[in-house]
């Protein structure tokens, strides 16, 4: 099972130490289309729609129980009876690591951006989250 992540859980972010203790592989720096803001709240929120290319790490784990972590950190419950109670949802992407595509899973912000969302400013596609 395979994991992209963009924000606090890439390394040197305030949660990559997480990925290291769960035993995740790193395959490499990947890609996705889409767009990413910073929220106020001081994380990132990524959606589908938009045409920059976000770049983020994928990583490989053997233990899918991971996930439930995962999805703790990120406000998601898969058997939520409300959609909008979430605040990602977790769905499966197609990531490019050096033109080789990759099925992962990805969370996508799940609400519309508050209007003081900004671009991320960064350097090297690396965010200190």
């Amino acid at each position: 099972m395979n994991i992209f992540v963009y924000g606090t859980l890439k390394q040197r972010c305030s949660r990559g130490y997480i990925i290291q203790y769960s035993n995740g592989v790193f395959i490499g720096t990947g890609t996705i289309k889409g767009t990413l803001k910073v929220l106020p709240y001081g994380y990132p929120g990524y959606i589908e729609e938009g045409n920059d290319i976000l770049a983020g790490e994928l990583y490989s784990f053997d233990d899918d129980s991971v996930m439930n972590q995962f999805d703790l950190i990120e406000g998601y419950d898969p058997n939520a009876t409300d959609p909008l109670f979430n605040l990602y949802i977790r769905k499966e992407c197609e990531i490019d690591v050096k033109g080789t595509k990759y099925k992962a899973w990805v969370y996508v912000w799940n609400h519309p951006f508050p209007d003081d969302s900004t671009y991320p400013n960064c350097t090297d596609n690396v965010y200190y989250f």
